[in-house]
């Protein structure tokens, strides 16, 4: 399965021409410290095409077993060195493998940071690759892949023989079994290591990492939830493996957690058969990490971490609720924008609706609203700062942390169980974050945020939340036209299934329906109740209940959209 280098500096199409290729190899042998990763700006020619060989693909799917057999009790972590140079040349098999590992290193790394700061991908990671394989091949895996082009090769046709389109083409195919061959070589490493006991907590969490991140990449994001929540739960064994040993345990790297947080936001939004206890119980749990929020965060990195984790209790106390009956909880009201907004801003409808203080479900959704209160609070002068004419420099990362609170907070008020109490209260807030998702995304001067591959929450999906759980019209239609233009993926959110989803559940809830309606009407809210991928033929099957025209039997609509 091993290929030589020569199979691609044979290529004048690598990297631009034969001559780029052989300079960028010699900054290979000469650099001394790879890891910083911001120092080289090289365009890559590299793009991706998801349909590796069978031999290849089937290792795909044997992947989200890799974590979840493994041993609970070998966690003693290995010593971490920290990477003042390369890994030794004989820990790779030929120069191929270097070269897109040291891709990684000074591109890869940076393009999945973006603009949020981080040394996860630069530090975190690199340093477990020089200690453990399997990490190493999943760097080098990810390494190989174009981060900044993903869909390009799916876009383009492959030409008649001998064109320089086949050539491309012929060369893409090679790169991405090289790709797999590599992943391949994680997985098995990894199984391996976990037989013989020799894996500690760190790889085993870096492993569901880049495993997810290779997964969600080429768009499998049922593998990538199941490598997911094989992570949280190795988390949890973990933690609780802490505080029931009379061995002393070190903490998990605080980035390794907040990535996971992240990860765990998006696998739970997508796809989430857990049971309503746990939801609650990991609601509960995540409250203890937020009491100790600062009065004032010192930088962006320090806002970050509190703020996914509010986010994730907001997501929890959403999941929790779909097998309760609501006929039970009638008078859940969200106070927090009742007493924010003036009564005639409301609707006339919901002036007189009862409200009740007692519902459990009630006080949790305050509770967390108010820790969404004291982050407002907290990041505020960051926040100040960042606009201001000498805050340019993180102006891009509090702008997205500004979207995520808002985002936050609207999904956190869909919870309520009637349309009615939310749907229509909170236009500024919508307004605000499809302007500041605009303004990152039509910012020339600033690359990372754009048409690429991310693993972390960006833009999607708060935009998601603003199509999905609201119904602005004229907000919502921003929003496809938007999707339709950009080609951006973050984690398992794809601008392009995304966006003609949202397209055709519009089209279902706006027709007939008077042009001066600002928001839909909720009689005529379409839910979705199924969503089924065929990643074979590449397509999505989407189903919603409605009522025609707003009156009338709930009745089922189905669509088939290929990707």
């Amino acid at each position: 399965m091993g290929m030589k280098c020569d199979n691609y500096s044979n290529s004048p199409n690598f990297c631009g021409s034969l001559d780029l290729w052989l300079q960028f190899k010699r900054h290979i042998s000469r650099s001394k410290s790879p890891y910083i990763t911001l120092s080289i700006q090289k365009r890559s020619c590299l793009s991706t095409q998801p349909h590796p060989d069978d031999e290849l693909r089937g290792s795909t799917h044997e992947a989200q077993l890799t974590i979840s057999n493994a041993d609970n009790h070998s966690n003693a972590l290995i010593p971490i060195h920290p990477l003042y140079r390369p890994p030794r040349r004989d820990v790779f098999a030929n120069d191929q493998k270097r070269l897109y590992f040291q891709r990684f290193c000074e591109i890869s790394a940076a393009q999945l940071t973006g603009c949020l700061e981080s040394d996860l991908w630069s530090r975190v990671v690199l340093q477990a690759s020089e200690t453990a394989p399997c990490i190493r091949h999943a760097v080098t895996a990810i390494g190989t892949l174009n981060l900044k082009g993903w869909r390009d090769a799916s876009l383009s046709p492959a030409g008649p023989p001998h064109s320089h389109q086949h050539q491309n083409s012929n060369l893409e195919k090679k790169r991405v079994q090289f790709a797999y061959h590599e992943y391949n070589s994680a997985i098995v490493g990894m199984r391996q290591a976990n037989t013989g006991g020799q894996t500690d907590i760190r790889t085993k969490l870096l492993a569901c990492l880049l495993f997810a991140c290779f997964e969600t990449y080429h768009g499998n994001r049922d593998v990538a939830t199941a490598q997911v929540f094989a992570g949280i739960e190795a988390i949890d064994d973990y933690n609780h493996l802490r505080t029931s040993s009379d061995q002393w345990l070190p903490p998990i790297d605080e980035e390794i957690v907040r990535i996971f947080v992240v990860l765990e936001i998006q696998a739970t939004t997508y796809q989430d058969r857990r049971s309503r206890a746990l939801h609650l119980e990991r609601l509960n749990r995540g409250k203890n990490a937020v009491e100790n929020m600062p009065a004032e965060f010192r930088s962006l990195k320090e806002a970050r971490l509190p703020m996914t984790r509010i986010v994730l209790r907001g997501i929890h106390l959403t999941m929790s609720q779909r097998e309760v009956d609501h006929t039970v909880h009638p008078s859940i009201v969200d106070l927090w924008w009742i007493t924010e907004c003036p009564s005639s801003s409301l609707p006339p409808s919901t002036v007189s609706v009862p409200i009740s203080t007692v519902d459990p479900i009630y006080a949790l959704q305050c509770n967390i609203l108010s820790e969404y209160k004291r982050w407002e609070t907290a990041f505020a002068p960051l926040l100040k700062k960042a606009r201001g004419p000498k805050g340019r420099s993180i102006f891009h990362a509090a702008t997205l942390l500004r979207i995520h609170y808002l985002s936050g907070v609207l999904c956190l008020a869909a919870t309520t169980p009637h349309p009615l109490y939310y749907q229509r209260c909170y236009t500024r807030e919508l307004t605000e974050i499809v302007d500041l998702a605009h303004l990152l995304l039509e910012d020339t001067t600033h690359s990372l945020l754009g048409d690429a591959y991310s693993l972390d929450i960006g833009i999607v999906m708060p935009l998601t939340v603003v199509g999905y759980k609201h119904r602005h019209r004229a907000l919502r239609r921003r929003i496809i036209e938007t999707f339709g233009k950009v080609q951006r993926r973050e984690g398992i959110w794809d601008v392009d299934v995304t966006g003609r989803v949202m397209a055709w559940v519009a089209e279902i809830e706006e027709t007939g329906l008077d042009g001066n309606e600002e928001y839909v009407p909720e009689e005529r809210v379409a839910t979705i109740v199924r969503m089924e991928t065929d990643l074979v033929r590449r397509k999505s099957t989407v189903a919603v209940r409605v009522r025609e025209g707003g009156v009338g039997e709930m009745v089922e609509k189905e669509t088939v959209i290929v990707w």
